[in-house]
């Protein structure tokens, strides 16, 4: 709550976005109807300090939302108050409002006091958002801006996750073709390997045996040479046709 305080003096300086977070939660816990019309936006929506961005979190308003909502926000007046436009606007006032400002000096603390009278300067002099360039938005078309962003979030999620799926198959394949090609230098040599691995009779050496068969079946695929090793194949299976154990990875492989 700590980081909350802060609020209460934005508010009593004039500033209305943490009033607005509370409009849109009711917004996004579907409490207002979709016809409603929107308060106006305050300046600088869309550049919510710590304990705005604190209360937002809190109050768990949904990103999409807040973003939305930040689109009728014009930027925020961050200029500092002229000290000759103060003095100007002080002298000006009138004598029983000078009197009532004197008098509240001896009854309250003087922050209270100085805040309000820089918040009724500030508004006196300090442009206000215009509504003309930006219609009043209702409740539906908020969320539907909402929902229109996180549908644009997703699409941009989904493209890039299938950018990557494409260079990891990329990358994948190159990586499978130099398997290959190490693999047809020494074609004959894993032939011997293989009926070595199976020699064993060991279940772990099996496996090994049955990978090492899967590769030299793509490489026979690739070259064009299929038919000749799963004529190979098919003698292997004949000769030890007594090995139910290897028969069945064989058959797991769909060899």
């Amino acid at each position: 709550m700590s980081s909350l305080a802060p609020l209460r003096a934005d508010i009593l300086a004039g500033d209305l976005r943490c009033l607005y977070l509370g409009w849109l939660n009711c917004v996004g816990c579907r409490e207002l109807d979709d016809e409603e019309t929107e308060p106006p936006v305050p300046p600088g929506f869309d550049e919510l300090n710590a304990p705005l961005r604190t209360l937002a979190d809190f109050l768990r308003i949904d990103d999409f939302l807040l973003e939305a909502a930040a689109e009728a926000s014009g930027p925020l007046d961050t200029r500092s108050d002229s000290i000759e436009e103060l003095r100007s606007w002080i002298e000006a006032l009138p004598s029983p409002e000078k009197t009532s400002l004197l008098y509240r000096l001896t009854q309250e603390p003087p922050m209270v006091v100085q805040r309000d009278m820089l918040r009724r300067f500030r508004q006196d002099h300090r442009p206000q958002p215009s509504r003309s360039e930006v219609p009043a938005r209702t409740v539906g078309q908020l969320l539907e801006a909402a929902d229109r962003r996180l549908q644009e979030t997703r699409r941009l999620v989904a493209e890039k996750k299938a950018r990557e799926d494409a260079r990891r198959k990329e990358e994948a394949a190159r990586a499978r073709q130099k398997h290959l090609d190490a693999l047809a230098k020494r074609e004959a040599q894993a032939w011997e390997e293989i009926d070595a691995l199976i020699a064993t009779h060991q279940p772990k050496k099996y496996d090994e045996a049955v990978q090492l068969l899967r590769d030299l079946r793509d490489l026979a695929e690739r070259e064009g040479r299929i038919d000749s090793a799963l004529a190979r194949l098919m003698v292997m299976r004949e000769t030890h046709s007594n090995k139910p154990s290897l028969l069945r990875r064989l058959d797991d492989a769909k060899f």
